[in-house]
């Protein structure tokens, strides 16, 4: 609890004294805390603090904060925990799996040697897939490989066979990050990046030292007067007055062509994981659950039509923003912790950067997901399972490319 303490008086003016004693506490606090960071990411809160647990996992932490962007705080119970951590030196964040298909490789080349030697020039092979092992899909082998983001995602890898024969070998990625160039961030293009500035776009005065043909119209030089009608010429910035300019404007006849409008494809529905975990999304499915059921194919068209509406609204309401909702639950996050540093034993605080901590990841963890959902990376997470789905899509592709009938 604070206290009133009376002032000193230095110079006629009001100055309050900090002593030793009144700081000793907080740096003895802060003393087992470290500063952690990405070079040359920003991943979420949460993605930090499940690392820094897992590699950790021998030590006590108190917390887990965001300083500000790509700069997070890791507080140990006793300061000897924070010198061994420190004393290891650097960790190494940005190793993930890939699933790398081989097309045409020989199968003679199949061995867990072979493969082990040709992916290694990609990175650290970890496994082979079920179906490579079984021999049971010569299409390709599949390998998955553990690839540091900062490494070049190979095209092409070469190896010597075992007749002394180079042999260039193609590589395909199931996956790959997306990286820009300018900024060297991961998660979008450099056509899209916001910190690449755009070149700006003005009108220029051409001048041309030979006369212009016949088929120029010459404009005149006293460049304040307005265009001439005859050109019929609109949306052009006249430019200001300039001495010795003779600028020519070339005409064109105007062929205009009429084509047919192209339709608007309509939006197609997709079931979004994160709506399982909206704390709406049980009652509002059981309430469109019909009572009684009499026409059991009617029902379930309707039953589809509904929650297809009522999902889509849920999602308008809650999740049609997720980015600027992760931007804003962020900067307030990073506000509260601020003031949580200022007063560490504020329990009001405390409670209020714990629930807010909360929010971000459940706002972070749904961005997640519907990136994983959209880039179809759930294969790096489910693994090679034989599951309904994969046999699904087998039996679709045989129906399309299925020959009914052959006609001369």
């Amino acid at each position: 609890m604070l206290k009133f303490i009376p002032a000193l008086i230095i110079n006629g003016v009001k100055c309050a004294k900090i002593e030793k004693t009144n700081t000793a506490p907080e740096i003895n606090y802060w003393q087992s805390a470290v500063l952690c960071t990405v070079l040359g990411a920003n991943p979420p809160l949460e993605i930090i603090e499940g690392f820094v647990r897992r590699i950790w996992a021998a030590y006590e932490i108190d917390k887990v904060c965001r300083v500000r962007a790509g700069l997070y705080l890791v507080r140990f119970q006793n300061q000897r925990e924070q010198i061994e951590t420190t004393r290891k030196g650097f960790y190494y964040f940005d190793k993930k799996p890939f699933l790398v298909q081989f097309l045409g490789l020989d199968i003679k080349y199949w061995g867990v040697d072979s493969l082990g030697k040709i992916g290694s020039i990609i990175g650290i092979p970890i496994k082979m897939d079920k179906y490579t092992i079984e021999k049971t899909m010569l299409r390709f082998s599949r390998v998955m490989i553990d690839i540091p983001l900062g490494n070049d995602f190979l095209d092409y890898v070469e190896f010597a066979n075992d007749h002394n024969v180079i042999v260039r070998q193609s590589v395909t990625y199931e996956w790959r990050p997306i990286k820009c160039t300018h900024y060297r961030m991961y998660g979008h293009m450099e056509d899209s990046c916001r910190k690449k500035t755009p070149a700006k776009k003005v009108w220029r005065v051409v001048s041309h030292s030979s006369p212009a043909p016949t088929t120029h119209a010459p404009i005149s030089t006293d460049l304040e007067q307005e265009p001439p009608e005859a050109a019929g010429i609109s949306g052009l910035n006249w430019p200001n007055k300039q001495d010795d300019v003779n600028i020519f404007l070339q005409l064109h006849k105007i062929n205009m062509i009429e084509t047919t409008a192209c339709p608007k494809a309509q939006p197609v529905f997709q079931f979004c994981d994160m709506w399982i975990r909206d704390p709406k999304f049980l009652p509002l499915i059981k309430s469109l659950m019909p009572m009684k059921v009499h026409h059991p194919w009617q029902q379930l068209r309707s039953f589809m039509r509904r929650a297809q509406q009522a999902l889509s609204k849920l999602n308008k309401d809650k999740y049609h923003d997720l980015r600027a909702q992760l931007e804003l639950a962020g900067a307030t996050l990073e506000q509260t912790q601020q003031e949580l540093m200022a007063k560490p034993t504020c329990v009001d605080l405390l409670q209020k950067e714990k629930d807010q901590r909360q929010h971000y990841i459940t706002i972070g963890t749904s961005v997640t997901d519907i990136l994983r959902q959209q880039s179809k990376a759930t294969e790096i997470s489910y693994g090679d399972g034989c599951n309904r789905f994969f046999f699904a899509k087998v039996k679709q592709r045989k129906i399309e490319t299925y020959v009914y009938e052959l006609q001369d």
